[in-house]
Formats: structure tokens, C-alpha cells, sequence
């Protein structure tokens, strides 16, 4: 699984080539892909944390 930072670089990283994109089209996808990234990347923070309260109340 990817980890949730290098999610969040794709999504810059998207953001950075919508700025440098030659039309609008390409630049739509670009922000809607960014947008993908930056939500998978909240998803794996909550997972995350999910898994960490889980293990917490386990080892009690």
C-alpha cells in the first residue's frame, strides 16, 4: 500500500504539470487526478489510524 506522503506528492506533482498543461482538457484531468491522490491519501491516514486505536485496545 502506498503510504499517504506519497500520495501527496502525486497529487502535487499533478497539480504542477495542470499549471504547465497546453489546453484545457489536459488540465481538467490533471486536477481531477490530483484531487484522487489527495483523497487516497486521507483514506490511508484514517485507515491508519484505524489500525493504530485497534492495536491500542487489543493491548490493554
Amino acid at each position: 500500500m502506498d503510504s499517504a506522503q506519497h500520495c501527496q506528492n502525486q497529487a502535487a506533482e499533478c497539480l504542477r504539470l495542470m499549471k504547465l498543461s497546453q489546453n484545457k482538457d489536459e488540465a481538467e484531468i490533471l486536477k481531477n487526478l490530483s484531487q484522487s491522490w489527495s483523497r487516497l491519501a486521507g483514506q490511508i491516514d484514517r485507515y491508519q489510524a484505524l489500525m493504530r486505536e485497534q492495536r491500542r485496545i487489543v493491548l490493554r
